[in-house]
């Protein structure tokens, strides 16, 4: 039996062949004792067609395993591919690398295509923070929000739309707040592909306003808007700020 050379990663996870002589007794002593082991009938990429036969917690039970699955012929060959990693977290998952692939493969043929209508879908689904961890945040966090919106959008200025007290003594601070609801508001609704108050208002997307925004329709429908105007018009000019300097770049490196 002998020990190929397939490093991926010396810190977390280690890639090897094993050859197994028939003729010997398995004994893997010397192997680099990580944590855990998974054995592969071949090397876990996206372009194989991989298999996970079993996981190994020591070299003896590696030993112990390999040996059965001879016996048994559950091997194709007398070659198997071993990962030596810190834990079962950092093997190799064949059907999540497949998986990266294709999405990345994806985002390729999309950008080809010049749709940057999908492209901003998929910006807004990597950048989008999703449902907050802990309780949900309180009606006070989002009822001044709201209020300003509804405001906002019958032309006040924002000193006037501010009504709540605190948030009014604080006016930088109560903008930044409301921009970051606005662009979350809209990175939402992108993600959800629903552009529309009629939209808003089917019970999916009504549950997830109402729990992550604060929002209730028909009522908010106002606010809801005006914050979707607004998302949209900071998120618009972030990626045209993003696709200006990626032509500047190109015409740097030209």
């Amino acid at each position: 039996m002998r020990q190929g050379s397939n490093i991926s990663d010396p810190h977390s996870r280690q890639g090897f062949w094993l050859d197994l002589d028939t003729r010997k007794r398995i004994r893997l002593d010397y192997l680099p004792n990580l944590g855990v082991y998974a054995v592969f009938d071949v090397p876990p990429s996206p372009f194989q067609n991989a298999s996970r036969l079993f996981i190994a917690r020591t070299p003896g039970e590696l030993a112990q395993k390999l040996s059965r699955a001879r016996r048994t012929k559950a091997l194709r060959s007398n070659r198997v591919y071993v990962e030596a990693a810190v834990s079962e977290a950092d093997i190799t998952e064949p059907g999540y690398e497949q998986l990266v692939w294709t999405v990345l493969a994806g985002i390729e043929q999309i950008k080809s295509r010049g749709d940057k209508a999908a492209l901003r879908r998929i910006r807004a689904a990597l950048e989008r923070k999703g449902l907050r961890p802990g309780p949900r945040r309180q009606d006070y966090a989002t009822k001044w929000k709201i209020e300003t919106l509804r405001n906002l959008s019958t032309g006040v200025s924002f000193e006037n739309a501010v009504t709540h007290p605190a948030r009014k003594r604080a006016l930088d601070s109560a903008r930044q707040e409301l921009w970051e609801y606005c662009q979350e508001f809209y990175r939402w609704c992108l993600l959800a592909d629903q552009h529309s108050p009629g939209e808003w208002q089917n019970p999916k997307a009504g549950r997830h306003f109402r729990e992550e925004f604060g929002m209730e329709f028909p009522r908010d429908r106002d606010a809801a808007a005006e914050a979707y105007r607004r998302g949209k018009r900071t998120v618009d000019r972030t990626l045209a700020a993003y696709d200006h300097f990626l032509k500047s770049k190109k015409r740097t490196h030209s």
